[in-house]
């Protein structure tokens, strides 16, 4: 503790490092860049806390987006953070758009309304320590051709997931965050991977005393996933003990996507040539689909008949409803297979968080393998926001 204390005391008092920054010149304007939706009962806990943690860097901004939150977190903004506002040690807008969260659609917004040399993402449920907006100025000072990064040492709960520091021109430069990317996940490591292509040097933060973060279950708004969801089968009723599962995901808009789930840690255990050319492969992951894509198109129900259709509207299958609501294939289809309806909330959560996530990661590693530097076309961040409660003068972003 006395050590790190010592740390952050470096680069908070103008020792070392310090006296080099505390020279106006060399302060570079950092925007503190924060998202929220529905996520109120976090902001209560850190922002206030935060902004006491910060405001010895003179240069600074932060910038708050409610992102169409519907918790009431404009009225405690105006409540709690007016003084902040009047003095400038802040900027809040809103946007009434989304209906749903894209973080990154909400970073690219963030980022694009901030006036900072330097604008970093820190997330709602995350606590600043001291001197961490010092640092982030050294390290730019140290390495103008870089970006910041945190640490995989740091761990996904340490409250430095999600948090990324880039000079703004550079954000510009690779399109931002690309918006393919739905709800939550891998959109950071894709950010890092194209700001990497752009032959920018990663810099990584790995003091714990800088970032820490609220200890919570859900990283994401699982209600989002389940909201568009009819029924979710698999074809078995243990399936987290098997090494491939069948999946069918038939969603209210009619469309479907099917596929096995491959579990690469059992099958390792199973079969020892899979695990040698597992272990072999460039990109590793305990769960993926076999095949590699969903297979997608239309579904829609005839009397207990649910029938498959591709894009194409060629029939791909067709199931009977049996006891318990149970899926089975027709009798002309060989094999026969049965499909059990997920009930359990839990396991539901897990399915379509696996949805989300391998969606999103086919993202990521495409964006890899084709060297990706620049996404969305030029059209990313969209949208229009309001500032400080004027709601007379709507900022269009496009």
């Amino acid at each position: 503790m006395e050590k790190r204390n010592r740390f952050i005391k470096r680069y908070s008092s103008g020792s070392g490092w310090g006296r080099y920054i505390c020279s106006r010149k060399n302060q570079l304007k950092i925007s503190l860049c924060i998202i929220c939706k529905e996520r109120l009962f976090h902001l209560k806990r850190t922002l206030l806390v935060n902004l006491k943690k910060v405001q010895d860097y003179p240069n600074l901004e932060i910038v708050l987006l409610d992102y169409n939150s519907q918790d009431g977190m404009d009225k405690w903004v105006k409540t709690n953070l007016l003084p902040q506002l009047k003095r400038k040690k802040m900027v809040y807008y809103k946007t009434f758009e989304p209906q749903s969260f894209s973080h990154s659609h909400a970073k690219n917004m963030a980022f694009k309304l901030a006036t900072g040399d330097i604008v970093c993402n820190i997330n709602a449920d995350s606590f600043m320590g001291r001197g961490l907006v010092w640092h982030i100025n050294r390290l730019f000072h140290q390495n103008r051709n870089s970006f910041l990064f945190p640490s995989p040492r740091l761990g996904f709960d340490s409250g430095s997931a999600g948090v990324v520091c880039v000079r703004k021109e550079d954000f510009l430069r690779v399109g931002g965050f690309d918006e393919r990317f739905k709800v939550y996940g891998w959109e950071d490591a894709d950010f890092n991977n194209r700001l990497q292509h752009l032959g920018l040097e990663k810099v990584t933060l790995a003091c714990k005393a800088f970032l820490y973060a609220i200890d919570h279950k859900e990283k994401y708004n699982s209600e989002q996933l389940i909201a568009n969801v009819h029924t979710v089968y698999l074809g078995s009723t243990t399936p987290m003990q098997e090494a491939e599962v069948k999946a069918l995901i038939l969603y209210k808009d009619a469309t479907f996507k099917s596929g096995i789930i491959v579990n690469n840690l059992i099958k390792s255990m199973q079969d020892k040539s899979f695990a040698s050319a597992f272990n072999e492969r460039e990109h590793q992951y305990t769960h993926e689909l076999s095949g590699t894509f969903w297979q997608e198109g239309y579904w829609n129900a005839d009397g207990q008949d649910i029938v498959l259709l591709n894009k194409a509207h060629s029939l791909v299958g067709s199931f009977r409803k049996v006891a318990e609501e149970r899926l089975e294939s027709r009798a002309d289809q060989q094999p026969v297979c049965i499909l059990y309806p997920v009930t359990d909330p839990e396991l539901l959560s897990l399915m379509l968080y696996f949805q989300m996530d391998y969606d999103n990661r086919l993202i990521m590693i495409s964006n890899i393998d084709d060297k990706t530097t620049e996404v969305n076309e030029g059209n990313f961040g969209q949208g229009i926001v309001f500032r400080n409660f004027d709601l007379t003068t709507p900022i269009r972003l496009s």
